[in-house]
């Protein structure tokens, strides 16, 4: 089916019927293209087998789509034909009616008394059939009070002046009818409610130099500031004489800052001023962490945001910082992400210094050579690795194994299956038998050896067994995970 039809009122016939009134009323003031568009539209109507499609119609008159639709958009506003779809696009060739006899229906008819009373009303100009219908549209598919919509647009009026555009009132009205708005009391209530905050408002335009009341995009930024964002006025003033480009655009620039301030939780003029102070030495930060990492971003204020400033705020300093780049990146982590998740280990470990953090690598540097020596001694030819790390920190600071009772347990350790396993195992031994000492560790050697030559059956490998209950399995695991190491 093609996409230009008539309604079902207008009959198909063997040749293009135009419409004197079209001549009279509507050509000379519509563009070029337009008035072409709009007349091939009529003769596809009448000859359904010529390429009645969209593409077609691109084609045929070198034009994109969007301005076909612009073209049926503007004839729609006139009447002459409705847009039943955008996709597929769709559309009605209408009657058409004189302008003088559309009015004539417009004003006398369902709507008669409204007409009267929105021209009164908008006094500083005389009201198009456009204005007229698009008021009579948005009435009939709001279900708001005529009533109410004349309180809007005298509303609209008072603050804005007596010319103003239906469009600006329909926004209004949209915008109300989203809050409930529907009756004249309604719009009364609403009016009364806002009254403060247009006072304000007022005042804060006057900042940016703007002598007037605000608009409803104004109004409706400032409720977003106050309300949503939960800045109070004192602080909403101060940040919008901050900004230097003061122009008509000022509170689309302010809401921009303050959204910002709000995602950063700088809720305070003190917080913000704090801020704005260390803005410039942020950036120089930023780019000189990304600059370690071997990385680049066109925007900084992400970065900023997202990491320099909670990195900051844990009392971390600018040398600190570089010189954690520098050593993620010589790790192989290249990304913010990165640098961030070691960044948390450290606070978590009390590590905000440079020093601080110095003294931790260097003693983990030496915790790694401390291992590498006994796996050397254990005839181990390989790298250190967690597990490794692991046990150490175990023997070490758990069981609390002095050096001397460490080099003894390695030399019983030498020459066995899994040496690392089994000096573990030996070294658990003195810490539950409360051995600390070489010479302790040697009498138990002797007790050990006492009983092996006793004649008792060997039972080194014999597994005892026992059906545990789930209740006494849960209690077993439960306790050894309180077990803080």
């Amino acid at each position: 089916m093609g996409f230009c039809q008539f309604s079902t009122s207008k009959k198909v016939k063997n040749y293009t019927e135009i419409s004197n009134i079209f001549f009279v009323d509507y050509m000379a003031q519509a563009p070029d293209n337009y008035v072409k568009i709009y007349l091939y539209g009529l003769y596809l109507c009448q000859n359904q087998d010529k390429g009645n499609t969209l593409e077609h119609f691109t084609k045929y008159f070198d034009l994109c789509k969007e301005d076909i639709f612009g073209a049926f958009a503007y004839w729609q506003e006139k009447g002459l034909v409705k847009i039943i779809d955008i996709e597929p696009f769709e559309i009605r060739y209408l009657d058409i009616i004189r302008n003088f006899d559309r009015e004539k229906q417009i004003l006398n008819g369902k709507y008669k008394d409204f007409c009267k009373d929105i021209q009164e009303i908008i006094s500083g100009r005389l009201l198009s059939l456009v204005e007229y219908q698009s008021y009579m549209e948005f009435l009939e598919s709001s279900n708001m009070q005529p009533s109410a919509l004349l309180a809007i647009a005298n509303y609209c009026t008072s603050t804005q002046g007596k010319d103003i555009g239906y469009k600006y009132i329909l926004t209004v009205a949209t915008d109300w009818l989203n809050k409930g708005v529907k009756t004249q009391k309604d719009v009364l209530n609403h009016i009364d409610s806002i009254s403060e905050t247009n006072e304000i408002l007022k005042n804060l335009l006057k900042i940016f130099g703007i002598k007037r009341n605000a608009n409803i995009d104004e109004i409706n930024a400032f409720n977003f500031i106050s309300n949503e964002l939960g800045f109070d006025i004192e602080v909403i003033n101060q940040v919008a004489r901050s900004i230097k480009n003061k122009s008509k655009n000022g509170i689309n620039t302010l809401e921009k800052k303050m959204k910002q301030y709000y995602e950063m939780k700088l809720n305070t003029i003190e917080d913000i001023k704090a801020y704005e102070d260390k803005k410039e030495n942020y950036f120089i930060l930023a780019k000189s962490i990304l600059k370690e990492l071997g990385i680049y971003y066109d925007n900084l204020e992400p970065v900023i945001e997202n990491y320099i400033l909670k990195w900051t705020n844990f009392g971390y300093d600018n040398e600190t910082l570089i010189q954690v780049a520098k050593y993620c990146f010589k790790s192989g982590i290249k990304t913010l992400e990165g640098m961030e998740l070691r960044i948390d280990k450290f606070f978590k470990l009390g590590l905000v210094t440079l020093e601080a953090i110095n003294e931790y690598i260097a003693d983990i540097i030496n915790i790694d050579e401390n291992i590498k020596k006994i796996l050397e001694k254990l005839q181990l030819a390989r790298q250190v690795n967690s597990n490794d790390r692991y046990m150490y920190n175990l023997w070490t600071n758990t069981y609390n194994i002095n050096e001397n009772l460490l080099d003894y347990a390695i030399s019983k350790s030498i020459g066995v299956s899994q040496p690392m396993q089994y000096l573990n195992k030996i070294l658990c031994h003195y810490h539950l038998n409360n051995i600390s000492t070489v010479e302790q560790a040697k009498n138990e050697d002797k007790k050990f050896e006492a009983k092996n030559n006793n004649n008792k059956p060997e039972t080194k490998n014999i597994v005892r067994t026992r059906n545990y209950t789930t209740e006494e399995l849960n209690a077993f695991f439960t306790n050894i995970d309180d077990i803080k190491f």
